[in-house]
């Protein structure tokens, strides 16, 4: 997908590639007569106040307990935070959110609290000592 420098925030043109599920998503809806360099979403992405509307439709909350919104941004970091919990590189990341710098993409945008810290570190290689020898226990009990 080529994303116009002028509606970028580094205003540089970018190209992103889509899993070949959202390309067919995409095609479903097209018409046939469609060529590739036409706007897919152009005119089609709702407004917050629209946003909410369907979103009281659909009986969810715009906002929860938590204070996270259900917004643009909000789609943005699960993305971001769905990219590390798979073990994306943080540069690619970087690069596939369309940041200029990695902080904004390690802090802003990766919600921690849903990285797998746990299974991280359950799967580091185990620090045990081995056993001691009974030899080596003689001598360290006679020195």
């Amino acid at each position: 997908m080529r994303v116009r420098a002028a509606i970028t925030k580094t205003k540089k043109e970018a190209t992103l590639p889509l899993r070949a599920s959202v390309v067919n998503a995409i095609r479903s809806i097209l018409p046939d007569a469609a060529m590739p360099f036409e706007y897919i979403f152009r005119g089609k992405l709702p407004r917050i106040p629209t946003m909410k509307r369907d979103l009281k439709k659909a009986d969810i909350a715009f906002m929860d307990e938590a204070k996270r919104r259900v917004d643009l941004h909000a789609l943005r970091e699960t993305f971001c935070t769905n990219l590390s919990a798979t073990g994306v590189y943080p540069r690619v990341a970087m690069e596939l959110m369309r940041h200029r710098d990695i902080r904004q993409t390690m802090r802003t945008y990766t919600d921690t609290s849903r990285l797998p810290v746990i299974e991280a570190v359950a799967g580091l290689p185990s620090l045990s000592i081995p056993p001691l020898h009974d030899s080596i226990r003689q001598i360290s009990a006679v020195g």
